[in-house]
């Protein structure tokens, strides 16, 4: 953020405002080339949004409000408003439909130190009202922004953790509101997801975009993008099916700079128990020893999430493995399934990735296969997936059928452990101790 220098002395000034009201129009410095007559703003010698006009007010209380709304005489000049508060937090809006509404929440609203205007280029701008809208409020001002209904439809809430994609934007975890800090910004978000259950994400924002905002999955040329709002709009419901709802990472692109706050953010059409891993399919997996994979330490530009056994393809034919050192002689099948269907050949190998070493295929839209196990193949070294199209595939079932073996008739496990695969043995983790096949503990 640059750093604004003042033309005036002023003392700081606890206030704090109650109720709605509509402020003066009384600007009183600012930096750079400009000039102020009344409501009429002059910027000269403009680079670089490198001259402002601005309001001191040292510290006031604006807890009761969501939006600074200013609204200006028709005027072709690119004019943002922007709010700080004296913990160094800005939020900003650039002016449509001759109107910039600067949403509050991502500020400490207890303690606004100034707000201030920009223009991007040289001209003249007349400021006709400056309002401050209460929380929850409404009216039939023209400043006033839209509000949220406060009613998001019926569906899994989602509630998005700290951005880690994008530039020049920022996003508050806390009140899940998106800073964008100029004009084509984008914020975005590495999701690993798969919501191939739900029919629709649904998406709102507290106010009315100022300009078009565009939706993303996975990647952000033509063919990631997956739906657009356009300035005036506040909501929109992106279509979910088999060939978008793996999403690795959502991205939002904004025409102008500002502050969107998410309203709603709802999978629809479906449920899950937890919307931070991928869906399930209903039904149980067939009778045998399930089994839950460790790190991955085999193959090429992929990933494993050993929470939720979703394996991740960075792009086409790529491969993720693990080093088992098993034996599954005792049992007849390995049933895998998927729990959306694969988007592309899905492949899987024992002991190797030559032809020889192939022991299944799944065809695209296909999600389970069982592989026959007998002695040629039963000594498992290693096993590998390889996908012909990049995104992310989380194991459902993973189980060993028709047998059981030594070790395991050994340990009776109880209904709270759970049976895991490591390095080729078989461990039991109950109350978060792991134990062996024989019942020992290990450390």
């Amino acid at each position: 953020m640059k750093k604004l220098f003042s033309f005036f002395a002023a003392a700081c000034v606890a206030l704090t405002v109650s109720a709605s009201q509509t402020l003066a129009i009384d600007f009183d410095g600012g930096w750079g080339g400009y000039s102020i007559s009344g409501s009429t703003l002059t910027f000269s010698d403009v680079s670089d949004w490198n001259a402002g006009v601005q309001k001191w007010l040292g510290s006031v209380d604006w807890s009761a409000y969501d939006t600074l709304a200013v609204a200006f005489e028709p005027t072709s000049l690119n004019i943002e408003v922007k709010v700080e508060d004296n913990n160094g937090n800005m939020a900003k809006a650039s002016v449509a439909d001759n109107v910039a509404k600067v949403v509050l929440t991502a500020l400490t609203k207890s303690d606004i130190q100034k707000y201030y205007i920009q223009s991007e280029t040289d001209g003249t701008c007349t400021v006709t009202s400056i309002t401050l809208i209460e929380k929850g409020g409404s009216s039939t001002d023209p400043t006033d922004p839209t509000e949220p209904s406060g009613d998001c439809p019926a569906g899994t809430t989602l509630t998005l953790g700290a951005a880690d994609l994008g530039w020049e934007s920022s996003f508050n975890t806390a009140n899940q509101a998106i800073t964008f800090d100029g004009a084509w910004k984008a914020c975005g978000w590495t999701l690993n997801a798969n919501w191939a259950d739900y029919t629709g994400l649904y998406i709102e924002f507290a106010e009315a975009v100022s300009g078009i905002t565009t939706v993303y999955f996975n990647g952000m040329d033509d063919d990631a993008e997956v739906g657009k709002l356009l300035a005036g709009e506040k909501s929109t419901t992106i279509a979910l099916n088999a060939a978008n709802a793996a999403v690795q990472t959502l991205m939002f692109k904004s025409e102008a700079a500002g502050t969107l706050t998410i309203a709603c953010l709802t999978l629809t059409g479906g449920a899950i128990d937890n919307p931070d891993v991928p869906v399930t399919p209903a039904g149980d997996c067939p009778e045998g020893e399930v089994l839950t994979l460790g790190a991955a330490d085999l193959g090429w530009e992929s990933s494993f999430n050993t929470a939720n056994q979703a394996i991740t393809f960075d792009g086409a034919w790529k491969a993720c493995g693990w080093t088992l050192n098993a034996n599954w002689a005792d049992y007849t099948g390995l049933y895998i399934e998927f729990a959306e269907a694969v988007g592309g050949v899905t492949t899987i190998y024992f002991n190797g990735m030559d032809d020889d070493a192939e022991v299944g295929k799944l065809l695209s839209d296909e999600k389970s296969t069982t592989i026959a196990l007998n002695a040629a193949n039963a000594t498992v070294q290693s096993m590998m997936f390889k996908s012909e199209v990049a995104g992310t595939l989380a194991i459902h079932c993973l189980v060993l059928t028709g047998g059981q073996t030594t070790d395991l008739e050994q340990t009776t496990l109880k209904a709270d452990g759970q049976k895991i695969l490591e390095n080729g043995h078989i461990y039991i983790i109950r109350n978060g101790v792991k134990y062996n096949a024989q019942g020992a503990m290990v450390k």
